[in-house]
């Protein structure tokens, strides 16, 4: 991003904070600031015991280019049930991250699916998903009785069917294990005529077109598997009904927005979860979209009458380029040295993985796929192969007849600031009418021997915005109210989502073939866990921590000192800037403030990282207390101005058994996931011999490489290496990434090792 883009971004960032209100999405939607997650994963149907990774490209929905403005991605990996089995936070350099996650053997055979966002991304309803299979070796799997009956699911074209005019209808056709089989069939009237012969295009898939009548009942016959005929009614035809029409041509889709009425209507195109055009139109009458002035992928047609949603479809946009793939003539023993130079002309970002071929199971999208899919719930009917080909063009528009839009309308305001420069923490006082919030201030801590806390004013609307300094740790933390709140009237913003998306979940399917590659594989796999601390990649180390507080004035540990039975007694003994007023719970800290001012503000207690009332420190056990920090000056924590801190430290740095007030709540700080350096095995060939610790070692990876985090210059030319395993087979070298322009990166190189 250049200094200009990046001057916006902060110029618009200042604009927010400085309002903090709401703003239009209208008005938003001009600053051309909305963000888009691309995921490379290394693979889509995994085993229990292997690791799912996965690089991420954050960039502009506008420029494609890589954006600047969130440092946080939030990926959760939810089941059929909609419930999470993994969430976790991603730390973003400049619109790029990486994480992974073991998949443990208490993870079910099933369906799932991976979706990530950024906190801005919550306020258009946006995502990005990909579904994933994992299948656990260790539990008994149990198929789908066997019947010879088929299921039948009929798409209308733009939704609706319309009496007196030529409609087009797409039919599914699934086996009993939901798998598409190819058929043969025809549509006949209630007078037994037939309609319209149906045979399919692919697996599971045709289309006819038919002018059906209101006052006639359609069927559809098909044969099963036994032989026998099976009678699906057609759906009905609706009156006063709308569908949008569109026929690919070779240069741009004619379309009509049909309907047994003259009507003036809206028309409206969406890219992924932007609108990219608008015009009025008249119902029946035709127009032309020219291929070259959109949006390259599926694109969303969507017909308005009065602002009301009439009818919407689907359509697809084939490409000019197809992603690079190239199969080397060459063979690799095992255990040796693979170099592989690439040449990728642009500036570029980019993630390495190299994997065993696995042709069962869900398709893996290459980053080109997912972003022409942008929009698509129904990711696994497509496969990378036809999305590119000008012969599938047709076809893959009667896929997306059959396939739903996955973003809903966006909200009308803008509700959750990004994480740009930290991690945002926001909520909102539940308050009665009469508490008047001027002047009031929350406080979120996250507790321990290296504890943060961040303070924000109350707005007049009750809400609260702080950013934190992102951990790479579990915390337990809390959110307090400084002065009158109590914790019970502070609400915290989720930072992962309340409710899921609905998505698609194709059933797992095991044959015996795909039984005993899966056994292979597992055998392969507990191998190489075996022997995970040989094997184990590197966590970097965090940032060395600065005390929040910075230096104290005076800095007293108390085992330094002689213990007394009570906290009041060391302060009365020892330290004498600090003085106890009152008695029993009227009990305050009094600090002598080194300035000749006199306080105008309140002094604050903290005991590890947790703001305290006086009374509540005072009647703890000193036992427990390690060290006590006195700042006697005036100290600005954010927006909130105090005159003296007493900062206590326990032993533990826990909090070890003090319960805290009812100003506080309770919560869990969920840490980002910290940054490693992936290692995998490096062989001297001519050196090894008996005596060679590495050559003892088995080594039956099947992910080869793995580098989420390469970038190259513009002309330069990026030589991967890496060395193979034991293990026999046809490998992928999988390249995604994002130039400096913008250009989606995608490579595929395939090599077989013997």
């Amino acid at each position: 991003m250049n200094r200009k883009e990046s001057s916006s971004i902060h110029l618009f960032l200042a604009l927010v904070f400085c309002t903090l209100i709401s703003v239009n999405i209208k008005a938003q939607g001009n600053s051309n600031i909305k963000e888009e997650v691309y995921i490379h994963l290394n693979s889509s149907t995994l085993i229990t015991g292997e690791t799912l990774l996965f690089s991420a490209d954050i960039v502009s929905a506008k420029t494609n280019k890589h954006s600047n403005l969130s440092e946080i991605l939030y990926v959760e990996i939810i089941d059929e049930d909609l419930k999470p089995i993994h969430q976790s936070k991603i730390r973003l350099s400049k619109g790029k991250g990486y994480g992974d996650f073991f998949i443990p053997s208490l993870i079910p055979t099933g369906s799932y699916q991976l979706i990530a966002y950024t906190r801005w991304m919550k306020n258009f309803n946006q995502f990005y998903h990909h579904p994933l299979q994992i299948v656990n070796p260790f539990e008994v799997y149990t198929p789908n009785p066997e019947k010879n009956e088929l299921s039948v699911t009929f798409y209308p074209e733009g939704g609706n069917l319309v009496k007196g005019i030529e409609n087009t209808m797409v039919v599914e056709v699934k086996d009993y294990q939901e798998n598409g089989v190819d058929f043969k069939g025809r549509v006949v009237d209630q007078e037994g005529a037939v309609i319209a012969n149906v045979n399919s295009i692919l697996p599971g898939f045709a289309s006819f077109t038919y002018i059906p009548d209101n006052n006639s009942q359609y069927q559809f016959i098909i044969e099963d598997l036994s032989g026998n005929f099976q009678f699906f009614d057609v759906p009905k035809v609706h009156l006063n009904k709308y569908t949008i029409q569109a026929q690919v041509r070779d240069k741009y889709f004619s379309v009509k927005i049909a309907c047994d009425c003259e009507d003036a209507l809206l028309f409206q195109v969406y890219s992924g979860s932007q609108q990219i055009l608008e015009r009025d139109v008249r119902s029946n009458e035709e127009f032309n979209l020219t291929k070259y002035e959109l949006k390259e992928g599926a694109l969303l047609l969507r017909a308005l009458k009065n602002g009301v949603k009439i009818s919407e479809r689907i359509i697809y946009n084939r490409p000019q380029r197809k992603p690079l793939r190239e199969t080397i003539n060459e063979t690799y023993k095992t255990r040796t040295l693979v170099s592989l130079p690439i040449d990728l002309e642009d500036e570029a970002r980019f993630s390495i993985s190299v994997n065993k071929v696995n042709n069962n199971g869900i398709p893996l999208h290459s980053g080109l796929s997912q972003k022409l899919l942008n929009g698509v719930r129904e990711l696994h009917r497509f496969d990378d192969s036809f999305l590119f080909d000008p012969k599938m063009e047709k076809h893959t528009n009667v896929l997306m007849l059959a396939s739903s839009w996955k973003y809903g309308a966006s909200q009308d305001e803008i509700r959750f600031l990004p994480d740009h420069r930290g991690e945002m923490v926001s909520g909102r006082i539940v308050y009665p009418d009469s508490l008047d919030l001027e002047n009031q201030y929350v406080a979120y801590s996250m507790i321990g021997k290296e504890y943060q806390i961040k303070v924000a004013p109350v707005m007049s609307n009750g809400e609260f915005n702080m950013v934190v300094d992102p951990l790479t740790e579990d915390r337990e933390a809390y959110i307090t109210g400084m002065d009158n709140l109590m914790g019970d009237m502070i609400e915290i913003d989720p930072q992962f989502l309340k409710s899921f998306p609905e998505l698609v979940y194709p059933p797992v399917i095991l044959d015996s073939a795909r039984v005993g590659e899966i056994v292979k594989r597992s055998i392969r796999n507990q191998i190489e866990n075996a022997y995970f601390e040989v094997k184990a990649d590197s966590i970097e180390k965090p940032v060395p921590y600065i005390e929040q507080f910075g230096r104290f004035d005076y800095y007293y540990v108390l085992d330094d000192y002689n213990r007394f039975p009570t906290i009041k007694e060391s302060f009365i003994e020892y330290i004498p800037m600090v003085a106890v007023r009152g008695k029993d719970t009227a009990q305050e800290f009094r600090v002598s403030l080194k300035t000749v001012i006199k306080p105008k503000q309140e002094p604050y207690a903290f005991l590890d990282g947790l703001p305290v009332r006086s009374e509540e420190i005072l009647a703890f056990s000193p036992y427990r207390i390690e060290s006590i920090g006195i700042i006697n000056n005036r100290y600005f924590m954010g927006p909130r101005v105090i005159d003296g801190i007493v900062s206590f430290r326990t032993k533990e740095g826990n909090l070890q058994g003090f319960v805290p007030g009812p100003q506080s709540q309770a919560l869990t700080y969920k840490g980002v996931s910290p940054h490693k350096t992936y290692t995998f095995p490096v062989y001297d060939n001519d050196e090894i011999g008996e005596s060679d610790l590495k050559a003892k070692i088995p080594d039956f990876r099947d992910q080869l490489y793995w580098n989420p985090g390469a970038n190259v210059g513009s002309g330069d030319i990026y030589t991967i290496e890496f060395f193979t395993s034991d293990t026999k087979g046809q490998f992928e070298v999988i390249v995604e990434g994002i130039t400096k322009e913008g250009k989606s990166l995608s490579l595929r190189k395939y090599f077989t090792v013997e």
